[in-house]
């Protein structure tokens, strides 16, 4: 089983073709693949993305590396102005060298890794929380900008498009990973249209790694067409209803050669939805913040915690702190306000024997999240 990436340099690009069949131009907004299962079958090969097509396409660097040649690692699809949909293999520090937000930029806007672009600073990175590298399922995760960017944009699917995705469907998909087995790597993006197969294709020929709930089983049994080193995070989409759909993530193949005919397993973007939804909306206060602790000393309780899961697609500006005795005071709770790097608090002036309840919540620029809650006894 390999991953679509290239460790060390990175590039991506599809695996392309030296068929020369005749293969159709994709739209400006970059999608070819049809959710009515109709692509043409003469769609055997790949060729280089036009211009004005693939908007949404971005390409994942290294931060410390200036050219994006060089420094490019995986791709991934702008869902929203600020968020990136990619392969958790991409970045999970279990597995990538590229797990912290500080060493990651994206790059948006062009087709030439080259020339042109804009490149942004990520500012989160989120994992799904059931990635596994072993068999990856789960394999998707959202990156979190400094800045916005504009449209054209995926819809990534959701429970409700799950038929997007059924066998004999044509996506589109595209990259700058390496367009051969020898590691041949293009500064311009390559596309291709790849047929959704039927999970069992894949579940025999990949009986320990894949997963028809997480995973599509996608490509083949053509060889000389499919995604390679470096495509890794890249999106599969279809069009529907003037949408285009992200249906699919590049994940892994079956074997240590590219496009070889056997099919690709890619993630199952409609069963990531509960994961990848919230990130949509940027209105929302924060998440209450995780594991919140107390610890009991004589007169005073010191609190800990840790930053919530989702920050409400704004940036967590700091943390409030409630607390009052069980059962309430007359006077009302003690309240303070914290910086957005606070994870602790020591609570002094307590009464020996006391029951308190304890409040965490962080805010942002919408408003205070919902709080996270303890009771201790003061010692």
């Amino acid at each position: 089983m390999r991953r679509r990436r290239a460790w060390g340099r990175v590039v991506v690009a599809l695996v392309a073709l030296a068929f020369a069949a005749a293969v159709p131009t994709p739209a400006a907004s970059g999608s070819i693949g049809r959710a009515d299962g109709g692509g043409p079958p003469e769609i055997i090969g790949g060729d280089l993305a036009p211009p004005g097509s693939f908007g949404y396409q971005v390409a994942l660097l290294a931060r410390d590396t200036p050219d994006a040649g060089d420094a490019f690692f995986c791709g991934g699809a702008l869902i929203s102005p600020d968020t990136v949909l990619t392969a958790a293999h991409c970045v999970s520090a279990s597995i990538s060298p590229f797990s912290r937000p500080d060493q990651i930029d994206v790059l948006a806007g062009t087709l030439d890794l080259g020339s042109g672009g804009r490149r942004v600073h990520v500012r989160r990175i989120r994992v799904h929380p059931a990635f596994a590298t072993g068999a990856p399922r789960h394999d998707v995760a959202v990156l979190q900008l400094w800045a916005t960017l504009p449209d054209p944009l995926t819809v990534p699917a959701t429970a409700a498009d799950g038929g997007l995705a059924a066998p004999g469907t044509y996506g589109a998909v595209a990259g700058w990973g390496s367009t051969s087995n020898t590691g041949r790597y293009p500064a311009h993006l390559r596309w291709a249209s790849l047929r959704i197969r039927y999970d069992r294709v894949c579940e025999e020929r990949m009986p320990q790694a894949f997963d028809a709930t997480t995973m599509l089983c996608v490509g083949g049994p053509v060889a000389g067409l499919g995604s390679c080193w470096g495509d890794s995070g890249g999106p599969l989409v279809v069009e529907s209803e003037g949408r285009t759909v992200q249906v699919g993530i590049v994940s892994f193949g079956a074997t240590d050669s590219c496009a070889d005919g056997n099919p690709e397993a890619f993630t199952r973007v409609s069963r990531a939805a509960g994961f990848v939804t919230p990130y949509l909306d940027p209105d929302t206060p924060p998440d209450p913040p995780d594991g919140l602790t107390g610890r009991p000393r004589p007169r005073r309780v010191d609190l800990a915690w840790t930053a919530p899961s989702f920050d409400g697609g704004a940036a967590v500006k700091g943390y409030e702190l409630r607390w009052d005795t069980v059962p309430p005071a007359v006077d009302g709770p003690t309240v303070v306000r914290l910086g957005r790097l606070a994870r602790s608090y020591a609570v002094t002036g307590l009464l020996p024997g006391q029951r308190y309840r304890f409040e965490v919540r962080a805010f942002n620029v919408v408003g205070d999240g919902a709080a996270r809650t303890v009771d201790r006894t003061a010692g």
